[in-house]
């Protein structure tokens, strides 16, 4: 259930790449004044989870993370979510072949 290490660096979105749609968006809209291409630039990275590492739980839901969680078996951590905007628990327990990562919420 869990993801390998170094998964999440695929979801990391560049300034580049962000500043590219913007300028296609621009482009197909004709938005034209700085205020309207400032307000689209917002919305796009309001919308995004830059820098954020995906791990998905036992329970198949995903949570966002500012650091990638690396953990042996039985070992636990708490991290921010971002998905959840609340502090959880993670551990991670071995299970044949992978790591199954159980979240629970709360300090």
């Amino acid at each position: 259930m869990g993801l390998s290490p170094g998964y999440g660096k695929m979801f990391n979105l560049s300034i580049n790449f962000i500043l590219k749609l913007l300028e296609s968006i621009v482009k197909r809209v004709g938005y034209s004044s700085l205020v309207e291409r400032l307000w689209v630039l917002l919305v796009l990275v309001g919308c995004t989870t830059v820098g954020y590492i995906p791990l998905q739980d036992k329970r198949g839901i995903q949570h966002l993370y500012k650091e990638e969680i690396r953990l042996l078996h039985l070992q636990k951590v708490t991290r921010y979510c971002a998905t959840h905007h609340t502090w959880e628990k993670i551990q991670a327990v071995w299970d044949d072949s992978t790591y199954i990562y159980y979240t629970t919420r709360g300090s």
